[in-house]
């Protein structure tokens, strides 16, 4: 064990694989890697509804600014995916490693946000592919369908929140251990999956879109008037729209997931071309799928119980091209398959963040391990233990406004991360460098992304700040255990190995000494200023 002179940081010497260890291999393409993260553009069936339940007709106007800062920030993180190519878990992790030179308290919450964010994508995936099965061959009346065991009432933290276990639960446990399966037998496997499942529902998707176009069924009179439910452009109608963002950021940043599959990548330096194909599909997708189902259906429809909840989509999204039942069925159950595909996607994404943080001293030490099949194996089986008791939830908006402020707090850290990596480390090689403008852009959509938590995350619930936060700081301890009862003080080498240069032995001197202190009091500023304006003051 050595203490860096330079950084003052205790390292320790130990081989990046141990007993029973297999590591990552390097086995896919980034055409693969785009049809892994293909599951990103698919959660748009999950909020879709919930969104327009706040904004109405304005709902694609959010879809739309958030897409496009998603994909500008994009550029940030493929700089910095490129300096860690040793590295899975994506751009979390990138972000921690700037982060945890100056305060390991700061850097531990981003993996850790990032986690707590996509954790329960696979739980409400399953579930709302479970609904949509139930949707087209079952009654909504029949017994079976309305009969549920309550397990526990949590009325305390949301008006009508149980956990529960239905018919619904068993069948998206199926799908679970099914999804869980397939993401330990390796990362090529799961790519062939992926690729399936994306041409058996996300060509669906674009079809469905597509064919009310090319027929004139979108009525541009459901747009009309085109402001949100509140009725004007007030005070409260750019609130409601705040509101919708901060939602839909949960779906829009996620094209930043092909970015965790970097040391899994074939050539390290094709992750430019990978995040920003994704970026691109996005932008088509999260823009003209909400805007085509709100011209195709109206408000009305759109503010039924069951869209919001989003059970009712799939079946909704179908009668857009069909009357037919049997047609009905088809496309219902080809969307499924776009659901569980971003279910896919996120058990990938949690997994591989999981078991790097694992490796580098964040998380516990038994999930930093892979199977024989170069699969994070235990970071996945302990994700499906989570996700067993987030399938028991039975509001799945709750869970996503929760979720959804640990992943926009991700981005805060993340996008200002990489300004610390160009100061502390600008030696380390970038395959590609994102031009100054975008990351400048970068730093501005950081500070706008917590004032954004302040001032739309208790639309979704009086407590979705306060929780959202709390839960935020759970990874604190969890790290402080592993750092100074498993690991003495010290951080493994795979931590900073990618920063080191040739002929170096720990990395470079920092040099952004009072900045980091200044983001983070900038960014508290920001939600700060977004929960009194909206919420105390006005």
């Amino acid at each position: 064990m050595a203490l860096s002179k330079t950084t003052g940081i205790a390292r320790k010497e130990e081989s990046p694989l141990s007993d029973g260890d297999y590591g990552m291999v390097r086995a896919v393409s980034w055409k693969q890697v785009v049809f892994l993260a293909l599951g990103a553009p698919a959660l748009v069936l999950f909020n879709m509804g919930g969104i327009s339940s706040i904004i109405g007709t304005a709902a694609p106007l959010a879809w739309g600014l958030s897409v496009i800062i998603s994909v500008l920030q994009c550029f940030v993180y493929t700089e910095i995916a490129g300096m860690h190519p040793s590295k899975t878990g994506g751009m979390s992790v990138y972000g921690a490693t700037a982060w945890m030179r100056h305060s390991p308290l700061v850097g531990v919450v981003s993996p850790w946000a990032h986690w707590v964010a996509w954790i329960p994508i696979l739980p409400i995936g399953v579930a709302l592919a479970s609904g949509y099965l139930m949707s087209v061959f079952l009654p909504a009346d029949s017994p079976i369908v309305l009969w549920q065991l309550t397990l526990l009432d949590l009325n305390f933290i949301q008006e009508g929140l149980v956990l529960r276990i239905n018919l619904q639960f068993i069948i998206a446990l199926v799908i679970m251990v099914i999804v869980v399966g397939i993401q330990v037998s390796g990362v090529t496997s799961t790519a062939i999956v992926q690729i399936a499942l994306a041409l058996g529902g996300i060509l669906p998707l674009v079809f469905i879109v597509v064919v009310p176009v090319l027929l004139g069924n979108v009525n541009l009179d459901n747009f009309n008037p085109f402001v949100p439910l509140s009725g004007s452009w007030d005070f409260n109608g750019f609130h409601l729209l705040l509101g919708a963002m901060f939602l839909a950021a949960w779906a829009d940043y996620g094209c930043e997931t092909s970015a965790c599959y970097m040391c899994e990548m074939k050539k390290p330096r094709d992750a430019t071309k990978a995040v920003l194909a994704s970026g691109v599909i996005s932008i088509v997708l999260y823009i003209l799928v909400p805007t085509v189902f709100q011209g195709c259906l109206g408000t009305e429809y759109m503010l039924r119980p069951d869209i919001n909840a989003g059970t009712g989509v799939g079946l909704a999204l179908a009668t857009m091209v069909t009357d037919s039942p049997l047609f009905l069925r088809i496309v219902v159950v080809m969307l499924m398959f776009t659901l569980v595909l971003g279910a896919m996607t996120a058990m990938a994404d949690t997994a591989r963040t999981m078991c790097q943080g694992g490796q580098d001293g964040i998380f516990p030490k038994f999930l930093g391990k892979t199977n024989k099949n170069h699969a994070p194996n235990r970071a996945t089986w302990f994700n499906f233990c989570v996700n067993l008791v987030l399938l028991m939830f039975n509001d799945c908006l709750f869970l996503l406004a929760l979720t959804c402020l640990n992943y926009v707090l991700c981005h805060f850290i993340v996008l200002t991360g990489a300004v610390l990596h160009r100061i502390d480390n600008p030696d380390v090689p970038r395959p590609y460098k994102a031009p100054n403008f975008f990351m400048g852009l970068g730093l501005l959509f950081a500070f706008f992304n917590m004032f954004l938590i302040g001032a739309g995350a208790n639309i979704w619930g009086s407590y979705v700040l306060p929780i959202g936060l709390g839960i935020a700081m759970l990874g604190i301890p969890l790290f402080l255990y592993r750092h100074y009862k498993t690991d003495k003080g010290t951080f493994p080498d795979s931590m900073y190995q990618d920063l080191i240069l040739p002929g170096q032995t720990e990395p470079s001197p920092v040099r952004a000494k009072k900045l980091p202190w200044v983001f983070l009091a900038g960014g508290l500023a920001c939600l700060a200023a977004g929960y009194l304006v909206f919420y105390v003051l006005f």
